[in-house]
């Protein structure tokens, strides 16, 4: 699936476009907006985020470079959610509109669309498998069935993709961490 989903951002990488850097916790877009433009991930991470009523933030996209931003808003008139730069993010900004008038006259970048939403998909089943699970080593497990580990300093977000708290994950990293040591 990453060649379909980099055979994807390539086509994308043809559209006009240009580049925007997002400082860490500023939004990209708010839910509500209109829907004017598809973004890329070149740098940094970008989280897609619903807030719930007491203001929680539920995570349900974590956009790494050489990812869409909510791919589902093509087809949509208006943002569901918000999306925050989660660190010091550089983005690609395409045209929507151009974007869906190549859905509608070329089926093979159609075909790689659907492809790649087809992708997003099962790993959003997956992520709503890892809720699911009520330990912390579980989650981690399937997390990283999808993905490495990201580095030191994106586990907060990481704590927050997974909905534990930061603690929880680095205990837990740190138990990961003692046992291979212990074994090497």
């Amino acid at each position: 699936m990453i060649a379909i989903m980099s055979a994807l951002l390539d086509q994308l990488a043809a559209f006009p476009g240009d580049l925007v850097r997002i400082d860490p916790n500023q939004p990209l877009f708010r839910r509500g907006e209109a829907v004017r433009h598809l973004f890329t991930v070149v740098e940094g991470l970008v989280h897609l985020v619903r807030f719930q009523d007491d203001g929680a933030p539920t995570v349900v996209q974590r956009a790494q470079p050489g990812e869409l931003v909510a791919e589902a808003s093509l087809f949509a008139h208006s943002y569901h959610c918000d999306a925050v730069a989660m660190t010091e993010s550089l983005v690609r900004r395409l045209s929507v509109g151009e974007v869906r008038e190549r859905l509608e006259k070329d089926a093979p970048f159609a075909r790689g669309c659907a492809e790649h939403l087809a992708h997003e998909v099962h790993r959003m089943r997956v992520r709503s498998e890892i809720m699911g699970m009520k330990r912390v080593s579980a989650r981690l497990d399937a997390w990283m069935s999808l993905r490495p580990l990201p580095p030191k300093g994106q586990w907060g977000a990481l704590a927050d993709d997974l909905s534990v708290t930061r603690e929880a994950l680095y205990r837990e990293l740190g138990r990961r961490r003692k046992r291979s040591a212990a074994r090497g």
